[in-house]
């Protein structure tokens, strides 16, 4: 799927938890345990669902995968992942596939696909809540999504803003807490370049990250494009059901429009949902679910039919789909993008850096960064835009 792309026997490993210092084994030994506490604290549980859920936060690295019942559409990528790895310890799967695993067997113990609750919902509440009070202290529209003007301008400071948002983490407050500020922007297109990227497209599919407070900006964003590219139509992407504590699931937009027409959500939530409702009646806006990004699969996986975003600009929002651009494997900071990947459509990535793979960056950056923070790749301090051309 793509003629740059490295062979399988040249590519490095994928990251794991062999270090011990690394962010993947304070997931496992310390966030997996927290996230668990908190599902536990948010929803009332049936005792034996408690203790479940308790055994699996003890010593997490050396409990075992164990086949678990799936949704009948992901059975099939599943039981390939269950043929590999049933019967490790977790420690021995590579983290992203671990990752995924462990949030179906979250979703599975309590009882998400028998009544649709997510167990994530409270987390999700807390941040539509901060969310209407941010909107409620500062009513106004963002300038860039309304105004006239340098359209260049407006869609920087739109991308500039979906990175902001991409910065709000329910699954790592550890992460926010090291965020106080925009994140420092280490790699990225020129304005102009931006611009020119969009002009040449006539169809933009955004893969989303997280729901209500970075889904905000993202709509934001979302809405500026269709303001500033009269010709452009744009599809929103959400996960089919919950993964990674806070993604945005179809259910969250579902939710989020509803919560608009009531009389608490703020009038910025309103005016915006009301434009974006148009767009969609139109036919300029639309909403997908991609139920393969909840499975344990890469976007190079077959089960990622990219012939529907054929002549399309694909934006992956987030750490998630930059480690699913990538196979979250440990390569060099400075491998080139096209090397390590082979999505067959022009992707733009962005992303507040939260987690360990990076490609694409300059030697000298990449000194400087190690000079700076040892754990630059993953603190949260930092940000980028990158273009994969197809």
């Amino acid at each position: 799927m793509g003629a740059h792309s490295l062979s399988q026997t040249s590519k490095p490993e994928p990251i794991g938890f062999q270090d011990h210092d690394s962010f993947a084994w304070f997931t496992l030994t310390e966030r997996f345990p927290r996230i668990i506490q908190d599902v536990l604290s948010d929803n009332d549980l049936p005792s034996l669902t408690v203790q479940r859920l308790l055994m699996m936060a003890e010593a997490p690295a050396v409990q075992t995968v164990e086949p678990l019942t799936v949704p009948m559409g992901e059975a099939v990528h599943w039981t390939t992942f269950f043929a590999e790895h049933a019967g490790k310890r977790f420690e021995e799967v590579p983290f992203f596939e671990l990752e995924a695993y462990f949030y179906l067997a979250l979703l599975h113990e309590t009882g998400y696909f028998q009544t649709g609750s997510d167990p994530f919902h409270a987390r999700k509440a807390k941040d539509l809540a901060r969310l209407v009070a941010e909107l409620a202290l500062s009513p106004s529209i963002s300038s860039h999504a309304t105004d006239g003007g340098d359209r260049a301008a407006r869609t920087w400071q739109a991308m500039m803003d979906a990175l902001y948002g991409n910065a709000i983490d329910l699954s790592n407050p550890q992460q926010a807490a090291n965020w106080n500020s925009r994140a420092e922007l280490v790699a990225a297109p020129s304005p102009q370049d931006l611009l020119g990227i969009l002009e040449n497209s006539s169809r933009v599919t955004l893969v989303l990250d997280n729901a209500y407070g970075e889904l905000w900006y993202d709509l934001q964003l979302v809405r500026t494009l269709l303001s500033c590219f009269p010709k452009l139509n744009v599809t929103l992407v959400f996960k089919a059901h919950p993964m990674f504590v806070s993604d945005a699931t179809i259910a969250d937009w579902s939710a989020l429009l509803e919560f608009s027409q009531t009389s608490g959500a703020p009038s910025a939530m309103r005016e915006t949902i009301s434009v974006l409702r148009s767009h969609i009646e139109e036919g300029r806006l639309g909403v997908e679910t991609w139920p393969v990004l909840n499975l344990p699969l890469f976007f190079m996986a077959a089960a990622f039919n990219w012939e529907h975003c054929a002549n399309c600009l694909v934006i992956l929002k987030g750490d998630a789909n930059y480690r699913r651009a990538f196979e979250d494997r440990n390569w060099p900071a400075t491998a080139p993008l096209a090397e390590a990947t082979s999505i067959p459509v022009p992707t733009l990535l962005l992303r507040v850096l939260k987690s360990d793979c990076v490609v694409g960056l300059s030697a000298g950056r990449v000194e400087d960064l190690d000079s700076r923070y040892s754990d630059w790749r993953h603190n949260g301090r930092f940000s980028m835009i990158q273009y994969l051309r197809s």
